[in-house]
């Protein structure tokens, strides 16, 4: 795309957009504050003109990453779904929540190794969790949020527990050592980022994309020109000399699988199809990818896809087909990223930007299969990430 490439997009909605007077678009007025985050990035400038009540961005995980509240502005974090534990660790590929002694009741202010992942957890990173699990022994897990739909879904049919401490009870402890994997910002990690860095303890960053404007100040940053996390941390289980059990095997499959579209994404390496080669060596199961990566649309689903279809227009920028889609779905939000990705791939859409209105949000959601239009750095002034 050219330099002198605009896309102006307006979005209309009868809300304001309080903020706090420490943001960067406090005293704007509510049409110029998305124009201002909007503008120059990289070789094209973006622009929308809009008062909104809220806006979320979003990139490859589709998590939710910022919105406004009435307050002010802050990181979502999701319910939560699962119990959790903190006691010991089981061996490789036994995951289970192990319960306090207490039955939940006691404080919990043992020294603690953490093992981390941004908010909506994917597949990528729930198998970057259980690998980085064989890399730290000992640690907990501790999920800054709820995981994605398709990942629940996962972990509650399969019966796949993870030694976890929920942040309540990390709040009492002590963190001596954090691993954080498939995410390189503070802001995606909600209030565990917060407790990481009052601790001040060593901090290991495990990403395939470590290129956030708040990267995370990190002891270590083990990275890699790779499209998935989990191809990072096979890298680095094969250069120690661990072999991962079946189950871990499979968790970090369904991450290679997720995050290159079954190998078939133009930013698919050599290194990810040979880790997943690697992986089917130490027992992974396919059969998981087939019914939790490459599954067919829900009946839900499709109604959301039909609205897609239906509210997109196209645009030729820079010699580019860019679609942009608005739509005020009724439900299937979480898993709209999965959604706009069969969008693409069933009408060969080259680029994609989807705005779902949800009061009081705006979740923003970018797809990109041409080597110029990175999504991660499209929606990165809006606190997305990814690709």
């Amino acid at each position: 795309m050219s330099g002198d490439s605009w896309l102006l997009c307006c979005v209309r909605s009868a809300y304001p957009l309080p903020l706090e007077r420490s943001s960067p678009f406090f005293g704007l007025s509510p049409p110029w504050q998305l124009a201002h985050a909007l503008t120059k990035i990289g070789s094209t400038s973006f622009a929308y003109e809009s008062g909104v009540c809220a806006l979320t961005a979003s990139a490859a995980t589709a998590a939710p990453i910022v919105t406004t509240t009435n307050r002010s502005l802050r990181a979502i974090v999701p319910p939560r779904s699962f119990q959790s534990s903190y006691q010991a660790a089981p061996g490789p590929g036994k995951f289970r929540h192990c319960r306090p002694a207490d039955g939940g009741r006691g404080q919990y202010t043992d020294r603690v190794k953490v093992i981390t992942t941004h908010l909506g957890a994917d597949f990528d990173a729930l198998g970057a969790v259980a690998g980085a699990l064989l890399l730290a022994p000992g640690a907990r897990v501790v999920f800054p949020g709820s995981q994605e739909v398709a990942v629940r879904r996962f972990l509650a049919a399969e019966g796949i527990e993870l030694p976890e401490v929920r942040v309540r009870e990390l709040r009492r402890a002590r963190i001596t050592e954090a691993t954080v994997v498939d995410c390189s910002s503070w802001r995606r990690l909600g209030e565990v980022g917060e407790l990481i860095a009052a601790a001040g303890c060593p901090v290991r960053v495990v990403d395939h994309h470590p290129e956030a404007a708040d990267a995370i100040p990190s002891a270590e940053v083990l990275t890699a020109p790779v499209a998935a996390t989990c191809t990072v941390v096979i890298g680095e289980l094969q250069r120690r000399g661990v072999t991962p059990d079946p189950v871990t095997a499979s968790l970090l499959l369904l991450g290679i699988y997720e995050d290159t579209g079954g190998l078939t994404y133009l930013d698919t390496t050599a290194a990810d199809a040979a880790a997943a080669a690697w992986l089917l060596g130490c027992g992974a199961r396919l059969e998981w990818v087939r019914r939790y990566v490459l599954r067919p649309l829900e009946p839900a689903q499709l109604q959301l896809l039909n609205q897609f279809v239906e509210g997109a227009v196209e645009h030729q920028v820079g010699g580019v087909r860019v679609v942009i889609t608005v739509v005020r779905p009724n439900d299937q939000v979480e898993e709209a990223a999965y959604v706009i990705h069969r969008y693409a791939e069933i009408f060969d859409l080259p680029v994609v930007i989807a705005l779902l209105e949800a009061p009081p949000q705006l979740i923003v959601i970018a797809r990109s299969s041409v080597h110029g239009v990175d999504a991660g750095k499209l929606l990165a002034p809006l606190g997305g990430g990814g690709h």
